[in-house]
């Protein structure tokens, strides 16, 4: 994983802007989740603050690393979710 740090947004898809770096997808819960620099991370966190949106961010987990991994098999099979809570179906 080239991606250190995750942010998960609370439903809806945040603005992010043209030069985000990192990997971005819906989980199964509505939830958006970002990988991405510690950099970045700092920079996304001070705009949510800003912007008063509603947010999690830390360092990544095998968790997140699963559901990516689900999210990007499922998209090159035609699925889209990640596994949230029904064991990887």
């Amino acid at each position: 994983m080239r991606f250190g740090y995750s942010l998960v947004v609370s439903r809806g898809a945040p603005e992010v802007p043209a030069s985000f770096v990192g990997e971005r997808y819906v989980r199964r819960d509505g939830q958006t989740q970002m990988l991405t620099t510690e950099d970045e991370a700092l920079s996304m966190a001070k705009r949510f603050v800003d912007g008063g949106v509603r947010f999690s961010m830390n360092p990544v987990t095998l968790d997140d690393v699963f559901n990516y991994v689900v999210v990007r098999e499922g998209a090159r099979n035609g699925r889209s979710g990640a596994a949230g809570g029904e064991g990887g179906r």
